[in-house]
């Protein structure tokens, strides 16, 4: 498909100078590929990003996700596929809008900051680029130091900041453009645990300020799950889950989610019995578990299934519970006992060999390392995968 260079409505070149038009209703990537030497990164990867939309790529280290971001960007050439701004191709992998005239603004891991350049001059870099009025700069920089909370720092530098103001200076030399889509590359990752979530509450409240369509990275489920709209799951360079933080940590589509959004107890077990209500009995190790989920995702898979059949459970850690319950009772010997504040983490043995990791609040108050500890799963809060992986129930 041919480039238009000039995007239309979205760039305008003026003498080399690019303007860009922020209104637009999605940013589309449709069947992106990627190798470097004969290792595919990504595998026919397909995303569209609404405008003031917070889409966050989550994954592990190496699945893509960064990658991603620089093609999208423009720094990384494509192999194939195309990125659209509406209807407008920008990019097919054989001819693209140079990464300066996109109209996209890019934070990076290590914030990029200009060492010899004040904090007023690192983010007015852009805008001096752009050749505005003196004027002009100074309006707009002071803007964004007030909405980044960096008001009087204007003239000091990088070295004499914190890393959270460095972040801050990172974000505002990016906002100070005005891009139609913010891109932010693990922005937080160099953080510590208290600033982390200082930062991420800015921001949150930057992006419900401005409405500025972004795409954010992290390995940090907690991150993905307080900034976005919506949570891409990644793996080895695809696509695993797309949805809202809720739909992502509740109802993992395949063991792999579900075991990357916290569901520890992934065990292997068979099918005893299927009834006619949808409840599935299966056998885990020698004990029997009864599940009874009310969102049933492959009936017709279910169906075809045999007693015996191989399958994977999986339950997440806080939805133990402690004591005798109606269904589901286990006797386990607990082995670690973490104290975390207001909860505590139990790690047990069931049979003495099935691992099965618990959350507790004051229940858990007088269980000690190597005791016996009675416990019951809520038939409703265990997941049933196929051998393949595939989410059954």
């Amino acid at each position: 498909m041919e480039i238009q260079r000039d995007l239309h409505t979205f760039l305008n070149e003026r003498n080399g100078v690019v303007d860009t038009v922020k209104d637009f209703k999605e940013i589309k990537i449709k069947d992106l590929n990627k190798s470097f030497g004969a290792n595919q990164v990504l595998h026919d990867f397909n995303l569209n990003v609404e405008k003031g939309e917070f889409v966050t790529l989550l994954g592990p280290s190496g699945c893509g996700k960064s990658t991603t971001l620089h093609c999208l960007a423009g720094l990384v050439p494509i192999d194939s596929g195309e990125i659209y701004i509406d209807n407008e191709c920008i990019d097919d992998g054989t001819k693209g809008i140079p990464p300066e005239k996109r109209g996209f603004g890019l934070v990076f891991q290590n914030y990029a900051l200009f060492p010899h350049l004040s904090v007023f001059n690192n983010i007015a870099f852009g805008l001096q680029i752009k050749r505005l009025s003196k004027n002009a700069i100074k309006e707009k920089v002071q803007n964004v130091l007030k909405m980044v909370r960096l008001e009087g720092y204007e003239d000091k530098y990088p070295r004499q900041l914190s890393g959270g103001e460095q972040q801050r200076v990172a974000i505002a030399r990016c906002i100070v453009m005005e891009p139609m889509l913010m891109m932010l590359d693990e922005p937080l990752s160099n953080l510590d645990a208290k600033l982390r979530i200082e930062m991420r509450y800015e921001l949150k409240t930057l992006h419900e300020k401005l409405h500025i369509a972004s795409i954010y990275v992290t390995h940090d489920q907690q991150e993905a799950l307080a900034l976005s709209d919506r949570i891409v799951v990644m793996k080895d360079g695809k696509i695993q889950q797309i949805g809202p933080p809720e739909e992502i940590y509740c109802q993992p589509s395949n063991l792999f989610v579900a075991d990357f959004m916290g569901f520890r107890n992934i065990w292997p077990a068979n099918i005893k019995e299927i009834s006619s209500e949808n409840e599935v009995v299966i056998n885990v190790s020698g004990f029997e578990l009864t599940i009874k989920n009310g969102s049933i995702k492959k009936a017709d898979y279910l169906n075809n299934l045999e007693i015996g059949a191989p399958v994977f459970t999986a339950v997440r850690p806080e939805d133990i519970q402690v004591g005798n319950g109606p269904v589901n009772s286990l006797r386990c010997k607990s082995e670690v006992v973490e104290y975390l504040g207001e909860i505590r983490h139990i790690g047990a043995l069931i049979n003495e060999d099935v691992r099965i990791d618990l959350r507790t609040g004051e229940a858990g108050e007088e269980i000690k390392s190597d005791g016996i500890i009675e416990v019951w799963i809520p038939p409703g809060k265990i997941l049933l995968f196929s051998q393949e992986g595939d989410r059954i129930l």
